[in-house]
């Protein structure tokens, strides 16, 4: 193979591999300290800066060092290093994973701080591999432009490099092992700018350490050896774990819980049971009140779903959930109603969208952690959900707020009191949860708790109807509605909102 061919070759399994790391560590940081902006672009951030810095020190490198075996060295050694990231950060990740819910922001920042800059070696030796190629391409051919094509070779590398572990190597083998196969990649790259066969020995020992550290190096995220499954999908990585005869649905290496199971208990005194007090708004009735139709978006294990049919037995239920690794493991562990149950892997604000059912009941629940997608609480997708429910349809959505003073749940509740004719708020006992309940019609409280008192004394109706109810009227309130923004889809700022939140909490905690 010719010597720009080679180089050629290199560049662009470089520029495909440096792409590759940034979307998988953006995976694996993720996983702990969730996916939104402020995130990304702390990622995107510093590993611009390495490869700027990378840029630089390669014309620099190959001014004094210019031969291919010596770009070769910088591939190899970019290789090596790579395979060193999750040996490094995973640890860190696990320690942070376990002081994030202690509030502990001064070690959360600096462990992040620390991961970050576990990928500024591999990152700053791959910056340097398009400059030094090029300085090598003007020695061979100075008659030739070189700069156009390795740029070339290069983005469409990155073009490769950004899809191949977001729909294939993440999915298949998860974030620690990309990392590994990516290493072990360069690795065997770096052959290819070598000139003698004596030089084989060392890059061939490294690939085969390589390739066993691949092998052996445990896969599984941190503390998951309770885990019945622990999956890294599209979107996240999803856990499902047994604790005292409990089945709980868990996302990335948080500590909230999405769904929870247990053969012999109803109720679980979370915002799930609170489906139940939906349709009681309408009218006082000693019956209960007729539900055909419900929608839930933010499926999950599918906790509300079979609350609601053990009361309502001949609802039907379409559930929405966007990762399908979260369907499987709903249907493989958590007892799903099947027949009330038709379940989408779709967005649940396409799929709302797409349906042309009347539904009773809509319930958004796609909180995790500290955030809520911004397409899920705007003005335009409450007026979706308001043109899809029946005359006496209500909406139900399930908030994280983490201390009295709340901007994010209050911008929420503003946004939907400009849609819906009534609003209401409840905080779950005991927890961090708020339910919104909002509806096209008047309402009010005093429909809620002459609503218990015909049921709570009878027989007839189940236990989990009236503790449900018992705590709605308990904490139910019609709030006053908060100035100031309204969220829209062309202005969201939940994230903003939401850390607010967080920080409001961090001020009052002890």
């Amino acid at each position: 193979m010719k010597d720009r061919n080679r180089i050629l070759l290199i560049v662009f399994g470089c520029g495909a591999s440096s792409m590759a790391i940034e979307m998988t560590a953006s995976r694996m940081i993720s996983n702990v300290y969730s996916g939104v902006n402020v995130v990304w672009a702390a990622i995107i951030g510093s590993i611009l800066i390495y490869l700027a810095v990378g840029n630089w020190l390669g014309s620099r490198y190959m001014a004094k060092h210019s031969t291919l075996p010596n770009l070769a060295r910088l591939v190899l050694l970019a290789g090596v290093l790579t395979c060193l990231i999750p040996v490094i950060a995973r640890p860190l990740l696990g320690l942070a994973a376990v002081k994030i819910p202690q509030v502990n922001i001064p070690v959360v920042s600096v462990i992040f701080i620390g991961v970050l800059l576990t990928l500024s070696l591999p990152m700053i030796l791959l910056g340097m591999i398009t400059p030094a190629a090029l300085t090598l391409i003007r020695i061979a051919e100075p008659q030739k432009e070189g700069a156009g094509i390795l740029l070339a070779a290069s983005t469409t590398g990155s073009f490769l490099g950004t899809l191949l572990p977001i729909f294939f190597l993440i999915p298949q083998f998860g974030s620690t092992r990309t990392f590994l196969i990516i290493g072990s990649f360069l690795i065997l790259l770096s052959v290819v700018g070598l000139s003698t066969k004596k030089q084989l020995g060392t890059h061939l020992l490294l690939l085969l350490l390589a390739l066993l550290l691949l092998i052996f190096f445990p896969a599984k995220p941190l503390n998951s050896n309770q885990d019945l499954l622990s999956v890294e999908s599209t979107y996240q990585l999803v856990r499902v774990q047994q604790e005292n005869g409990f089945t709980i649905l868990c996302l990335n290496e948080g500590q909230g819980i999405q769904s929870i199971y247990h053969p012999e208990i109803e109720n679980y005194y979370g915002p799930w049971e609170q489906i139940l007090t939906a349709p009681f708004f309408f009218s006082v009735s000693d019956s209960l009140p007729e539900v055909k139709n419900v929608a839930i978006l933010g499926f999950a294990g599918g906790t509300a779903a079979r609350q609601l049919v053990k009361v309502f037995p001949e609802v039907g239920i379409d559930g929405f959930e966007i990762d399908g690794e979260v369907v499987d493991a709903a249907h493989r562990f958590f007892d799903l109603p099947e027949e009330n149950l038709t379940l989408q892997t779709n967005d649940g604000r396409i799929g709302l969208l797409q349906s042309n059912t009347e539904y009773d009941i809509v319930m958004v629940d796609a909180f995790n952690a500290h955030y809520i997608p911004a397409n899920l609480c705007t003005q335009e997708f409450f007026r979706i959900v308001s043109s899809k429910l029946s005359q006496r349809g209500v909406m139900l959505m399930n908030i994280g707020g983490t201390s009295e003073n709340h901007p994010l749940v209050d911008a929420i509740l503003r946004t939907a009191a400009s849609v819906f004719e009534s609003v209401f708020t409840l905080q779950i006992p005991d927890s961090y949860n708020y339910v919104l309940y909002a509806m096209n019609f008047p309402s009010s409280v005093e429909i809620i708790e002459q609503n218990y008192a015909n049921f709570s004394q009878s027989e007839r109706y189940p236990s989990l109807l009236k503790e449900t109810l018992s705590i709605a009227v308990n904490g139910l309130t019609k709030p006053e509605i908060p100035s100031g923004i309204l969220l829209t889809d062309d202005h969201a700022p939940v994230e903003r909102l939401a850390d607010l939140t967080l920080f409001n909490a961090i001020r009052s905690y002890p």
